[in-house]
């Protein structure tokens, strides 16, 4: 599988932690006296947030990714997993801790990137 592609940026290692993205279902239930009421509007890829994570990203590689952040503006999301599909999302945050690793490499350790979903791109 090749690494995740955001913007024009992709990352030098592929994320340790990466969810399914999948469609999430918009409906809501109220209870009745004797039943239930349910009301649904199918499912939608728009609006889904998808939190990725990486153990160790390399401050460069951190840096690339917290300039398209503060541009504040979406992006194209390649998460290359084999669906063939791309998404237009906006970066939510990015997190991180600061981390001298061996031969004083500086590193970003416990990165969380979040995404939102905008939309498919045709």
């Amino acid at each position: 599988m090749a690494n995740i592609v955001i913007g024009s940026f992709t990352p030098a290692r592929e994320p340790s932690d990466r969810p399914m993205i999948r469609p999430g279902k918009s409906a809501a239930a109220v209870e009745t006296y004797s039943s239930v009421a349910y009301l649904s509007w199918g499912v939608s890829i728009v609006g889904e947030v998808i939190e990725i994570g990486w153990d160790y990203l390399s401050a460069s590689d951190f840096d690339s990714l917290d300039a398209i952040y503060v541009t504040d503006a979406p992006v194209v999301f390649n998460p290359n997993d084999g669906s063939g599909k791309t998404y237009n999302v906006n970066i939510m945050s990015l997190d991180g801790k600061y981390h001298i690793g061996v031969d004083d490499a500086f590193l970003r350790k416990e990165v969380k990137l979040t995404l939102l979903i905008m939309s498919e791109v045709a």
